[in-house]
C-alpha cells in the first residue's frame, strides 16, 4: 500500500485522547510495512511504533499479526469490490476505477499474491471467501465484455487482467500517471480482445507425477527445497523440515549448504542462469528482434511451466535473500527485463523506454499468475495459449 506519513498532530493525539481512527491508522501503517518489508520481517512492535502507540492499545484491536494482516488483506479487497458492484453495468468505467485504485494503493498486488501465503486455518478461509467473491465480481465484467466465451476462457482473462493491474506493486519503475493509465488500460483491453486457443478450453490432462530420483544428494536438497518453500513460504521452511521430507538427518544437509539463506540463493542463481541462456539462444538464433521477442516468450512459458515453484519463489521470497545474494538477483532480474525491453523497442520504436520495461514486467506477471494456478498448468493447450497471450500483450 502505499507510505502514509503520520503527522505530529496525529502522533500526539494518539498520545492524548483515543482518536476515533486508530484502527483505520493501524491498517494503513500494518499494509505499508508488510508490501514494504514482508510479513515475516514485521512485528506487532513495529507497527505499534509506526502509529505512536503502545502495543497494549494495538491488542485491544488485533489479537495477532496473523489477525491483522487478514484485516489488512480484507480491507484492501473492499474498495476493490465496491467499485465493481457500483460500475457494474459498465465495464469500461470498472476497468477506468481498477487501474486508477491499482496505482493509488499501489501495494495491493504484494499484498494479495505474496502476504496472504502466510495465513492459515479460518483466517485464510475469510480471506480466500472475500477473494473469490471479488473474481466472481471482475468476472462478471469480463463477461459482460466477452458473452461468448466458455467458463475456462472467462477465468483466463480474468486472471490476465487482474495480474496485470497489480503489475505496478511489483516495480519501483516510476511513469507519469497518465502513462501508466495508458499502458495498463491498452494492455488490458488487448487482454480481454484475446482470441483464446480453441485447446484451452478443454478439460485438464491428468498429472503425471515424476517417479525419478536425483541421484545427488545436494540437487535432491536443492529442488525438494524449492518446493516446500514455494508451498509454504520460506519462513516457515527450516532446513530439518527439507531434511526430514527427504529421509535424511537434518545436520546432513550442511554437508551440502551451509544455511537455509544458501538454498534459497542457490535456488535463484539457477533460475538466473536458465533464463539468460534461454536469452542467449534466442538473441543468437534470430534475424530481427521481433523474432527473438517471440522465441523469448515461448522460452519463458516453457520455463515457467516446468519450473512453477521456481516462479513462486522469483514473486514472493527475493526480498529474503541477504547482503551480496539480494543485489546479485535484483542485478541478475533488472538486465533480463532490460533486454526484453531492449528488444520489444526495437520492434516498436514507438514506445518510450519506460512503456517497454513495464508491457514486458506486464507480460512476465501474467505469465507468472497463470502458471502458480495448477490447473491452469494442466491444461493442454497451456503453451500454445500462454505464448499467444504474452505475443498479444507485447503486440509483437
Amino acid at each position: 500500500m502505499k507510505a502514509r506519513a503520520i503527522t505530529a498532530t496525529t502522533a500526539t493525539d494518539l498520545h492524548g485522547k483515543r482518536p476515533r481512527n486508530r484502527r483505520e491508522l493501524i491498517l494503513s501503517a500494518a499494509g505499508d510495512q508488510f508490501a514494504s518489508r514482508g510479513y515475516e520481517h514485521v512485528t506487532l512492535g513495529d507497527v505499534a511504533r509506526a502509529v505512536a502507540v503502545g502495543p497494549s492499545a494495538l491488542y485491544r484491536h488485533f489479537s495477532s499479526k496473523e489477525e491483522l494482516l487478514t484485516e489488512v488483506l480484507l480491507a484492501a479487497m473492499r474498495p476493490l469490490a465496491d467499485v465493481l458492484s457500483t460500475t457494474a453495468e459498465d465495464p469500461e468505467a470498472s476497468l477506468e476505477a481498477l487501474i486508477g485504485m491499482a496505482l493509488d494503493e499501489r501495494g495491493i498486488g504484494l499484498l494479495l499474491q505474496r502476504e496472504a501465503r502466510h495465513l492459515s486455518g479460518e483466517q485464510r478461509a475469510l480471506v480466500g471467501d472475500a477473494a473469490r467473491e471479488l473474481e466472481s465480481s471482475l468476472t462478471a465484467v469480463v463477461r459482460r465484455t466477452r458473452p461468448e466465451l466458455r467458463d475456462a476462457e472467462v477465468e483466463l482473462l480474468v486472471w490476465a487482467v487482474f495480474a496485470t493491474l497489480v503489475s505496478p506493486s511489483f516495480t519501483e519503475l516510476e511513469m507519469p500517471r497518465t502513462a501508466y493509465v495508458q499502458v495498463l488500460s491498452t494492455i488490458s483491453h488487448r487482454i480481454l480482445g484475446f482470441a483464446i486457443p480453441a485447446a484451452w478450453a478443454d478439460g485438464p490432462r491428468d498429472s503425471v507425477a515424476g517417479s525419478v530420483a536425483y541421484g545427488s544428494r545436494r540437487e535432491a536438497v536443492l529442488w525438494r527445497a524449492i518446493e516446500l518453500f514455494a508451498e509454504r513460504t520460506y519462513a516457515s521452511v527450516s532446513v530439518e523440515d527439507v531434511a526430514v521430507s527427504l529421509g535424511m538427518a537434518g545436520p546432513s544437509v550442511y554437508a551440502h549448504f551451509d544455511s537455509k539463506h544458501q538454498i534459497l540463493a542457490t535456488a535463484m542463481t539457477r533460475g538466473a542462469a536458465v533464463l539468460n541462456m534461454s536469452l542467449a539462444g534466442a538473441i543468437s538464433s534470430s534475424a530481427t528482434p521481433t523474432q527473438a521477442l517471440e522465441k523469448l516468450i515461448d522460452g519463458y512459458v516453457r520455463f515457467a511451466l516446468d519450473h512453477h515453484r521456481m516462479v513462486s519463489l522469483l514473486v514472493t521470497e527475493m526480498r529474503n535473500l541477504e547482503g551480496d545474494a539480494r543485489a546479485a538477483a535484483m542485478a541478475a532480474q533488472a538486465e533480463y527485463v532490460a533486454e526484453w525491453a531492449r528488444l520489444l523497442r526495437l520492434s516498436r520504436p514507438e514506445l518510450s523506454p519506460a512503456h517497454a520495461r513495464f508491457s514486458v514486467l506486464a507480460c512476465l506477471m501474467v505469465i507468472n499468475t497463470a502458471v502458480r494456478r495448477s490447473h491452469f498448468r494442466r491444461r493442454p493447450g497451456a503453451q500454445e495459449t500462454l505464448v499467444a497471450l504474452g505475443r498479444a500483450i507485447l503486440d509483437v
